[in-house]
């Protein structure tokens, strides 16, 4: 007797249901049975055949109708679950020794063809979705810990007991994943939905669930996946296509040659107006074009119409635009294809053709770069205002100048935080430091108790770039020294305002402010404006003071040309020297916006 489990009882039969006999000792087939339809499950099958010893059985949808069992492949990984309902993946498998007392009992499991185990499982529960579908239904499973991704298609099945739709999917490997279900109208194998600012062409997406399967269980998702009702228009305006490989593009990563580096990086579509009349748009369509079955399917919606050029790229230097290795000041980016006068019209998905992804001729550009991760302290005051993160490098074998290369522009932007780049470099082998460029020389200089210099340098690192790769350097953590010259100089104000004596002056304050971004407001009311007076000591930088009468008393300089209240202020720029005598700087009061 063979049997369907309950879960994939949705599942269309392609082909006709087989069950082969093998014997366990010489894995020779001996007996084939075929069931060409089954309208009622379970079904009875009665041979007259008769068998001894031991003996595996195998049943399965039969898809191709060839009478062979084309099962999963072997090993497999994440690449073959979105093609799993390609192979015969509907089966059930038991050993039996004969003869038998009673009837032989097979049932049925629907495989994903996924990297696990099939005991390791896991059911959830849809809500606001009708069966059947009339579009696929699919998931994609984010594994948080590498980023993998599997896409599954769902069978889904209707649960007596809470009259709401359910699903299983078995063959997961343990681990925390990140969980999209969606209608895939598109079918691109991804959740693209149309309500998106240039999404795809998906009508139902839910809402993300996070789950962790534990190995050799049945898992519950206890959160349901929710369906709204989509309020895209119904018909929709937008471009989809493929996108293949050329011939010069290995299929897979392990045949590996000169351009394998090259592929590596998330796949993107540049759509460039040729009416220029809307700025360009870019897509992402999928962070590995090894991990996807080729040719990739994509839809765009939201596009103006209009002719259009369309460009696939492979985003090496992840800057989220094409940068093409052969153009003067160009990026990383080796890889891409083009379809030139793309029309786009209103209320329809224009069909473009194949673009098929090609390496660039390069020439004598470095397609190698390096790769890693900074975390950076901060420090209050002026000294901690922002300054440029830099790597310095010289080659191990002394040859050539050492050079500075900036990774960021002002570390202030990245306090706090675990911010990555990823910069062009040569191939060779290096010793390199990351700095805070505190002097703003662009040279790496160490800092003492008495001496001015740099006062974030991390330890020496060694590393090799090879030829077109990115080499991933690691992480660190960027913390100012602990005993670091700050250079500091008392300043001396002078304060003129024989232009504004028509007038008394009420609330009188100084701004100063350093071109990395560190400001502070202090009052000055209190001070004798006779004579040169001190505001205090600071360190080496390019300052601008204010001085401003403030009319609205909100601390805050409100200049009057920008519609603000403070009409008398006078401004000047000062940069302090760590090598200068103590500076002394004239401000000139006037009253402004007077028309």
């Amino acid at each position: 007797m063979i049997d369907l489990n309950v879960p994939f009882s949705n599942s269309p039969a392609t082909g006709p249901y087989t069950i082969l006999f093998f014997e366990s000792e010489t894995d020779q087939m001996v007996m084939k049975i075929d069931v060409p339809f089954i309208d009622e499950w379970p079904h009875t099958i009665v041979s007259e055949q008769k068998l001894r010893g031991s003996h595996r059985l195998v049943a399965f949808l039969d898809r191709r109708a060839d009478g062979e069992f084309d099962d999963c492949p072997f090993p497999s990984n994440i690449k073959t679950t979105e093609s799993a309902d390609s192979f015969d993946n509907v089966q059930g498998v038991k050993t039996v020794t004969f003869p038998v007392a009673s009837p032989i009992e097979l049932t049925f499991e629907r495989r994903i063809c996924g990297p696990g185990a099939m005991k390791t499982k896991m059911i959830g529960t849809i809500e606001g979705l009708t069966i059947p579908t009339d579009s696929p239904l699919r998931m994609t499973a984010i594994n948080r810990q590498d980023d993998s991704v599997l896409r599954v298609q769902v069978i889904p099945y209707d649960d007596f007991e809470t009259n709401s739709v359910r699903f299983q999917i078995p063959e997961f490997l343990p681990g925390s994943y990140e969980l999209n279900l969606f209608t895939d109208e598109d079918n691109d194998f991804n959740p693209t939905p149309c309500d998106a600012l240039f999404g795809g062409a998906d009508r139902h997406v839910a809402p993300t669930v996070s789950v962790t399967l534990v190995d050799g269980f049945t898992n519950e998702i206890e959160t349901p996946f929710e369906f709204v009702t989509s309020t895209c228009p119904t018909r929709l305006t937008g471009v989809s296509g493929t996108i293949g490989l050329g011939s010069n593009i290995p299929i897979n990563q392990s045949n590996q040659s000169a351009v394998t580096e090259l592929v590596e990086g998330t796949l993107w579509i540049n759509l460039y107006s040729l009416d220029d009349n809307f700025e360009s748009i870019d897509v992402p369509i999928s962070t590995n074009i090894f991990s996807r079955n080729i040719p990739l399917n994509y839809t765009v919606t939201g596009v103006p119409t209009g002719l259009w050029r369309i460009t696939a790229y492979i985003d090496r230097d992840e800057d989220r635009f094409f940068s093409p290795c052969n153009t003067v000041g160009g990026g990383l980016d080796a890889i891409s294809g083009a379809l030139d006068s793309v029309r786009i019209q209103t209320d329809e998905i224009s069909r473009a053709g194949e673009i098929l992804l090609d390496v660039i001729e390069c020439e004598n550009a470095s397609l190698s770069a390096v790769r890693g991760e900074l975390t950076i302290v901060g420090e209050s005051g002026p000294i901690g205002s922002g300054r440029r993160v830099n790597l310095h490098v010289s080659k191990l074998d002394q040859s050539g100048d050492s050079q500075t290369i900036t990774i960021f522009d002002n570390h202030n932007d990245h306090i706090g935080a675990t911010s990555q780049f990823l910069k062009q470099l040569s191939p060779g082998q290096y010793n390199g430091r990351f700095f805070v460029d505190t002097t703003r020389d662009a040279l790496l200089n160490s800092c003492t108790p008495d001496t001015y210099g740099d006062r974030y340098v991390s330890q020496d690192i060694a590393f090799d770039i090879a030829e077109n790769a990115i080499t991933n350097l690691g992480s660190f953590v960027l913390t100012p020294a602990a005993e670091c010259h700050e250079a500091e100089q008392e300043v001396l104000l002078v304060v003129d305002d024989s232009d504004s004596m028509s007038q008394v002056m009420q609330d009188l304050s100084l701004l100063v402010s350093e071109t990395g971004g560190w400001t502070e407001t202090i009052s000055i009311r209190e001070q004798n404006l006779d004579v040169p007076f001190s505001i205090g000591s600071y360190p080496p930088g390019d300052y601008r003071m204010t001085v401003f009468e403030d009319a609205n008393s909100n601390g805050i300089f409100d200049d009057c040309d920008l519609g603000g209240q403070d009409q008398v202020y006078g401004t000047t720029v000062l940069e302090i020297d760590e090598d200068l005598s103590p500076p002394e700087t004239r401000i000139d009061l006037r009253i402004n916006c007077t028309q």
